[in-house]
């Protein structure tokens, strides 16, 4: 990974928290479940405040959202595509130069199973009992 891509992946993570961050000091457009039980008991000129540190909190979202999109898109054309690792030579040259070792050894001869006797018929015969 090149510098400038570690450079932009800083920048577009701290746009990103600053996007989070603006978002989340917003107010609700609806005024949410508490304007429902008399919430909203603000004067004229409180209100004429509000609405502009929303306007600009709005703004400043949207310039934002805009710097994320752009670097979300440099950084995809600057970034290195696929492996760029070296590319590895075959190593089909070094494993025909090398042959399978000579079995050294006499090979063991199979030997046939015992064949199974019976058992005698007084040692599986079960115990009298009195």
């Amino acid at each position: 990974m090149n510098v400038l891509s570690i450079i932009l992946t800083i920048a577009l993570v701290l746009v990103a928290l600053a996007i989070i961050g603006v978002v989340l000091v917003q107010k609700t457009r609806s005024g949410g479940v508490g304007s429902a039980f008399g919430g909203e008991s603000s004067s004229f000129a409180e209100r004429g405040r509000a609405t502009s540190r929303e306007t600009k909190l709005q703004k400043i979202t949207i310039v934002l959202g805009v710097i994320f999109g752009l670097l979300a898109i440099v950084l995809a054309a600057v970034s290195p595509k696929g492996n760029t690792a070296a590319p590895v030579a075959e190593p089909t040259a070094a494993v025909e130069a090398t042959a399978a070792p000579e079995a050294t050894e006499a090979p063991v001869e199979a030997t046939a199973a015992p064949e199974a006797t019976e058992a005698p018929a007084e040692a599986t015969a079960a115990p009298a009992q009195n």
